[in-house]
């Protein structure tokens, strides 16, 4: 299986363009979209689902036009948006065999087994009586999974599937995830760094619109590596920090920030004074968080 994009364009009416030039080729696996909040992961995504067209652009899925033949697409793609209501009152068994039948199973025997497995693939069988309505996040991710699922889909489409899930429903998601990643395409847009470190052998970065950085997880971290620098720093030292070098992030930490910086040299070397802003550093391992973070905010 492959899907290819190429030359992804897309314009709002009100003139914002939210894609500029978007080219991917993905094959079978887990494939994770890393960006911050309105940088055009959604947009995106919509796009592939043939939920909007685009302004200019090629899109192929394993040899059919996905803007010139939605229906057989969709035939083919299973996807979880962001964000999606559920009917009160209607169980995940009724809910399940009724997208079915709207996907187009027409067999109530056929229907019966589809839901059945499905409901034991996403670990819902026992609360396939309740109302949809009345699950947690977690198991409400998981239901979306299973509606995904319906029709055998080709490529699975999950955007922001973990957000605001707790650890154990994120590790129970990212294990079904991997699986269903096995024999289809699996695209997982998200701007959880972790999830795209822990699944994904391979990644795109998108920032306002355009593609940053495509590769492996490991080829990111690899950027950066052996130019990341720390040290301890007050609240009132952090904005001549970040004047004077490439700041990646701040955390703190008993009432000081641990700053984290971009350096190609030794930071410590022929520094001045204890009051130098490159005084103090010591090196450490990158993190696909560290690249990450040089990408969107250091790179044209």
């Amino acid at each position: 299986m492959s899907l290819t994009i190429t030359d992804l364009n897309k314009t709002y009416p009100n003139g914002v363009k939210a894609l500029h030039g978007v080219s991917l080729v993905l094959q079978n696996g887990m494939f994770g979209l890393l960006g911050p909040n309105g940088a055009g992961k959604s947009t995106l995504m919509r796009t592939l689902a043939t939920l909007q067209q685009p302004n200019s652009d090629l899109i192929n899925l394993n040899g059919i036009d996905v803007l010139a033949q939605p229906h057989e697409v969709r035939c083919r793609l299973g996807y979880l948006p962001q964000d999606f209501g559920v009917p009160q009152g209607i169980s995940a068994s009724q809910l399940l065999d009724y997208i079915a039948v709207v996907k187009g199973v027409r067999s109530r025997l056929e229907r019966d087994r589809l839901v059945t497995t499905l409901l034991h693939q996403t670990n819902l069988y026992e609360v396939r009586n309740r109302a949809v309505s009345r699950y947690s996040g977690g198991m409400r991710q998981r239901f979306g999974i299973a509606q995904a699922l319906i029709g055998q889909p080709d490529l699975i489409i999950a955007d922001e599937p973990t957000a605001g899930l707790d650890p154990e429903e994120r590790h129970r998601f990212h294990n079904l995830l991997c699986e269903l990643g096995e024999d289809r395409i699996v695209i997982l847009s998200t701007h959880i760094v972790e999830d795209i470190e822990n699944l994904c052998p391979h990644m795109a970065v998108l920032h306002e619109g355009r593609l940053k950085f495509t590769g492996t997880p490991e080829s990111c971290r690899e950027m950066v590596a052996g130019k990341i620098w720390k040290r301890q720093a007050g609240k009132k030292e952090i904005a001549s920090i970040g004047n004077a070098h490439k700041l990646i992030s701040t955390l703190a930490r008993a009432g000081k920030f641990e700053v984290r910086v971009f350096s190609d040299s030794d930071l410590n070397a022929g520094a001045a004074s204890a009051g130098s802003t490159s005084f103090g550093y010591e090196p450490v391992r990158a993190s696909l968080e560290d690249a990450y973070f040089n990408i969107i905010r250091h790179t044209a």
